[in-house]
């Protein structure tokens, strides 16, 4: 199933807010106008959408999401729902041995050990002086 993630977003669009012309979809969609015409032609020819002349203004197009184009957004839904769970699914166990086994597993790579959090030392603290006199600088003691 190759589908890219502009693919996604005119599907999920047009099934979001229905038919739409080319310019309402590249601002719903973020997707520039001329990448746009680009994805709809691929779309078209994979029959998950259906370009068609606009009743009302024969000078743009009407794009509509055929029946293909919602099993596909179905498809790209699950697919999605998948990755979310395994990506913030919770660790298997309290320790969290599972999650590291299948970072392992995954990558090859052994997992990170969680950042130590060290107390960093304050300003030094200022020793009283010893045989010192709190009195005012200048003044003479025992005069």
């Amino acid at each position: 199933m190759a589908a890219r993630k502009w693919h996604y977003a005119v599907l999920a669009t047009l099934n979001e807010f229905g038919p739409a012309s080319q310019a309402q979809l590249s601002q719903r969609t973020g997707i520039y106008h001329s990448d746009l015409v680009a994805v709809i032609t691929e779309l078209t020819g994979r029959g998950q959408v259906e370009r068609s002349p606009d009743p009302a203004d024969r000078r743009r197009n009407v794009i509509t999401l055929t029946p293909g184009g919602r099993r596909q957004l179905r498809k790209l839904d699950e697919l999605l729902a998948d990755a979310e769970n395994e990506v913030f699914a919770p660790p298997p166990d309290a320790a969290g041995t599972g999650a590291a086994h299948s970072t392992t597993r995954r990558t090859g790579a052994p997992p990170r050990s969680p950042p130590v959090n060290k107390r960093l030392p304050g300003p030094p603290q200022r020793e009283p002086s010893v045989g010192r006199s709190a009195s005012p600088a200048g003044t003479a003691h025992g005069s």
